[in-house]
């Protein structure tokens, strides 16, 4: 567990932000919160994934910029076809965020707002792989890094996605490196060891929070 140097723990209803690099352990943090805390967990990939389905708003740019290469058999969006190209293509990949990326906020910002008036959660977490990217840093109150070696990562993606590590090295090599990771984000949680030292790092910053007073 490593602090960082911007803030002290928000007071009251809070919206967190967890991020960090594939295979890092995101998912992780929020199933553990998730399970022990009255929070609400948001997944910016699930968001967008809901608004690639056929009749929403993400679906239908997509479609209009990139045509149907990007469809699979039954008119949905191919999801690994869509990767391949964007990942391929730096400046295609910076085009199809910045039209997905604001409707994937307008949605969270709105079940936070939600959240928030009624009562629902004490925290709110957004796990987000681009949040920085993607300029959340600017509303959320406090931003988690959860941070794992390389290696370590291309371990857990071979073994729980069964993704080749060529595919995954690109991916890795698309995002933001350790370094401005740990200069953006309020708090790192270091994650190469077992799980229960994850889950300790979280325990410990949440129960520095005022949220329950």
């Amino acid at each position: 567990m490593a602090p960082n140097k911007r803030k002290s723990p928000p007071r009251g209803f809070a919206a967190i932000g967890v991020t960090g690099g594939i295979g890092a352990g995101k998912s992780l943090v929020l199933s553990y919160c998730a399970r022990h805390y009255r929070c609400l967990c948001l997944e910016a990939d699930a968001i967008s994934k809901a608004l690639l389905e056929p009749g929403e708003a993400g679906y239908a740019a997509l479609v209009r910029r990139l045509g149907a290469a990007i469809l699979d058999g039954e008119g949905q969006v191919d999801k690994r076809a869509l990767a391949d190209a964007i990942y391929a293509r730096p400046a295609l990949r910076l085009e199809v965020n910045g039209i997905l990326h604001p409707l994937v906020e307008e949605h969270i910002r709105s079940r936070i707002a939600q959240a928030r008036a009624g009562g629902e959660a004490d925290f709110v977490l957004v796990e987000a792989a681009l949040l920085l990217e993607a300029g959340y840093g600017a509303w959320l109150e406090e931003i988690w890094y959860v941070r794992a070696s390389r290696q370590r990562r291309l371990e857990r993606l071979a073994q729980g996605r069964q993704m080749e590590e060529k595919r995954a090295l690109s991916i890795m090599d698309s995002q933001l490196g350790e370094a401005d990771f740990a200069l953006r984000c309020d708090w790192i949680l270091e994650n190469d060891g077992d799980m229960d030292a994850l889950y300790g790092q979280i325990k410990h910053r949440l129960e520095a929070y005022p949220w329950r007073q």
